[in-house]
């Protein structure tokens, strides 16, 4: 009786013990992270709630497990995988990737497609999915991290087949195309605004 009770209580310590290990995981891993924007170019922006750590070692960690598979026992700190639509071929969403900034509270991964004009042309538009497989490799500057198997996914815009220095020129025209539009809104707020001026000044005119 006494051993059957010393290996009940060796038992229940041991399960509490588990218990504030989990607990205190769930409570230090505070970092969240969102898929801020996929861009029609590839580039990807994720948003940390707070400023991380971030080292060189991190970054060639990360960049290294582009190449990984599923089926490398080693599992990569950062997974970055496509989900096709339904009624998209699979093999039309092959890409490569690589990421081109990682400071303070901001990530960027840039996307490769081999097709990028059959991604996101159908009625069902691709997926993008990220999975943090190694929570202690995203440590923020307070000692945080990011919560294990986090798994976060954003709708993947239709893509354009830009390039090289060809996407800063597509970049700077979309951004003069929005000031011109800026602008012609802005126009004809005013040009709304000076008709109902003079429409109520004739109408006074008739009153008078």
């Amino acid at each position: 009786m006494l051993a059957a009770a010393a290996i009940e209580a060796i038992e229940e310590a041991e399960e509490d013990e588990e218990t504030e290990e989990t607990e205190e995981e769930e409570e230090t891993g505070k970092v969240e992270v969102r898929i801020k924007s996929v861009a029609n170019d590839g580039l990807v922006l994720l948003v940390f709630t707070e400023p991380m750590k971030v080292s060189d070692e991190l970054i060639v960690l990360i960049n290294n497990s582009t190449n990984k598979t599923e089926e490398d026992e080693e599992q990569p700190p950062l997974r970055v995988e496509i989900i096709a639509g339904e009624d998209t071929n699979k093999s039309d969403t092959e890409f490569t990737w690589n990421m081109t900034k990682f400071s303070g509270r901001e990530m960027e991964i840039q996307l490769n497609f081999t097709k990028p004009h059959a991604i996101s042309m159908n009625e069902f538009v691709e997926q993008l999915q990220i999975t943090f497989n190694d929570a202690l490799a995203f440590l923020s500057e307070d000692g945080n991290f990011v919560k294990r198997d986090l798994l976060i996914t954003k709708e993947i815009p239709s893509q354009f087949n830009i390039t090289g220095g060809k996407t800063k020129q597509f970049k700077a025209f979309m951004g003069v195309a929005k000031t011109i539009m800026s602008s012609l809104m802005t126009s004809n707020i005013a040009i709304s605004f000076m008709a109902g001026v003079a429409l109520n000044l004739l109408w006074s005119m008739i009153e008078a």
